[in-house]
């Protein structure tokens, strides 16, 4: 129950209201001022006491002989009218009443557009269809005929019946009324959801520089480019428009701009575009996003911008997460921050999601590693990975870094057992493998273990892949052999050396062969070499010790040979 403020106030007015109305009506005859009544109270939307005046007025008129048909036809249709609006059980059938009695008469023409309005507004759609298919049979082309059929598309769109709808908003948008822009936009939106990509294209277009709609229409005329792979076409739209965009709602054209030129390896182009749709958007972007945004930084060198995108991601427990880890090592190691590219490896090997991504992350952790100076983590961490992954793609990179690692730490024998234990061997590993043997063979001869040094010269001469090394190789190899008193071998290693070794080693050679000679007292040969060794190393200024001493001998070869007057000189 309302409870009125001031009952004698509703008092005062309802007097006051009939008192006026008796004024009002004076000139009227009964029965006019019941309908008269009835017609304030309508346009007032007082719909009961409206309903009540109208019957009056019928029943009245009924009576009388000279009664206004016309009115009473027009007090039918709003006592009908004002039924439905009160939600009277019979007011649908007062209606279709009026109808059939009154087809001619100018209410009956829009009547049924009333009792679809009516129903629209309340949401029903179901009653609004039925209503607003009979307002437009008999509805004359008008702007009222175009409000109805814009309401009955509308109806059926609600209805999602989008064949009916898309019918009806299709004999509107290319109209000039007021909704042809919304049955476009409608059309559109139809069209887009079956697939008719063109036909939606066609559509927005027609109200793409509409106030209403013009933020709104790249998006849905981007998508439509996007659905049928028109991948050129649909960046020949955007780009200008993300170049200029004056206001319109560009994250949506932003982020497919950035996708399109992403998978087109236009990483350039991507990563300036996925920067503006983040700078559009505001919020955490998806991580498939954060990925590729991530990924198109570090292509185009902005390794810090890659590495914050990547951090998002990196810690989430899934193949996408495994791989923003791995990439943010490859940064890492971009900026020369090993340490950080180190953990970030770590983390990526650390989980399955992608196993070949885990294998090349172990991989790269235990290059790491060494690149650390933490040798000996990165010499167990690659021989686990040759351990887990035995048929790697990776496999000889990682035995020859290996190798290398060896070498480094100084333990030779130890790397040329690894070596010589390797089912195959690239051209890199025999290299340093040829330089280990050569430096283990040097240690055993420092340490005049001569013929252990043999056995290693003899090992790194199977592999002579640096030809000036062999030159080395041969001539340690003679020297372990004249120091074993092994001197026809020693001298053939030393005329080796000399015809295929750098100048140093040459050099080398010559003393070493005037040595020989003359201690097994061929003064001829051994004067020819030191001769030579005197002559060659005339301008040197290195190992003058060997050359006085060179000179020295050249003056006993000349005296032993009675070449007195060389023999004074020298």
């Amino acid at each position: 129950m309302i409870k009125l403020r001031n009952p004698q106030s509703f008092v005062f007015f309802f007097l006051f209201s009939i008192s006026s109305f008796a004024q009002n009506t004076l000139s009227y005859t009964e029965p006019d001022a019941h309908f008269q009544q009835g017609i304030v109270l309508f346009e007032n939307k007082v719909y009961a006491a409206a309903r009540e005046e109208f019957r009056t007025f019928i029943a009245k008129s009924q009576s009388q002989v000279n009664s206004n048909e016309f009115n009473v036809i027009t007090a039918e249709y709003y006592a009908a009218l004002s039924g439905l609006y009160l939600g009277t059980p019979d007011s649908e059938i007062d209606i279709e009443r009026f109808v059939i009695n009154h087809a001619e008469h100018p209410k009956a023409k829009i009547i049924y557009a009333d009792l679809g309005n009516y129903y629209y507004d309340r949401q029903d759609y179901n009653k609004a269809v039925i209503y607003l298919e009979k307002a437009l049979k008999n509805a004359e082309m008008n702007e009222k005929t175009a409000e109805i059929q814009f309401r009955l598309a509308m109806s059926y769109f609600n209805k999602q019946d989008l064949v009916k709808a898309l019918f009806n908003f299709n004999q509107i948008k290319e109209s000039v009324g007021e909704n042809a822009a919304a049955a476009s936009y409608y059309a559109g939106t139809i069209n887009f959801k079956n697939e008719n990509y063109t036909e939606a294209i066609t559509d927005f277009k027609r109200i793409e520089n509409n106030a209403t709609y013009r933020s709104e229409v790249p998006n849905w005329i981007a998508h439509a480019f996007y659905r049928q792979k028109k991948y050129d076409e649909m960046l020949a739209y955007t780009e200008p428009i993300l170049a200029s965009p004056q206001g319109r709602k560009l994250d949506e054209i932003s982020l497919l701009t950035a996708e399109v030129s992403f998978f087109q390896n236009k990483y350039d182009k991507a990563a300036k575009y996925y920067d503006q749709y983040q700078n559009f958007r505001r919020i955490r972007p998806a991580n498939q996003v954060l990925f590729r945004h991530g990924y198109s930084q570090m292509k185009t060198n902005n390794c810090n911008g890659a590495t914050e995108n990547f951090k998002k991601i990196a810690g989430t427990n899934d193949g996408i997460g495994q791989q923003a880890s791995f990439f943010m090592g490859i940064c890492s190691l971009k900026s020369q921050n090993l340490s950080a590219a180190a953990a970030a490896f770590d983390q990526a090997r650390k989980t399955n999601f992608d196993l070949s991504l885990t294998e090349e992350a172990h991989f790269a952790f235990a290059k790491t590693q060494i690149d650390l100076g933490n040798s000996n983590i990165g010499i167990n961490e690659l021989n686990e990975f040759l351990k887990k992954y035995p048929n790697s793609n990776s496999e000889d990179e990682a035995n020859e870094i290996l190798s290398e690692a060896y070498f480094s730490s100084n333990n030779y024998a130890e790397a040329i057992a690894y070596i010589e234990k390797l089912k195959k061997r690239t051209t890199k590993v025999n290299a340093t493998y040829q330089r280990l043997c050569y430096n283990q063979g040097v240690n055993d001869f420092n340490a005049e273990r001569f013929k252990g040094a043999i056995l290693y010269f003899d090992k790194s001469l199977e592999y002579p892949v640096d030809t000036e090394l062999k030159s080395n190789v041969t001539f340690w190899k003679a020297e372990s052999h004249y120091a074993l008193k092994e001197n026809d071998t020693a001298s053939g290693l030393y005329t080796q050396a000399l015809n295929a070794g750098a100048e140093d080693i040459k050099q080398k050679s010559r003393y070493s062969l005037g040595y020989l000679n003359y201690n097994a007292k061929d003064y001829g040969r051994a004067l020819s070499y030191f001769k030579e060794f005197v002559a060659k190393g005339k301008k040197e200024t290195t190992n003058r010790q060997h050359f006085e001493d060179a000179t020295i001998r050249l003056a006993d070869c000349y005296l032993a040979t009675k070449n007195y007057d060389e023999a004074i000189k020298n």
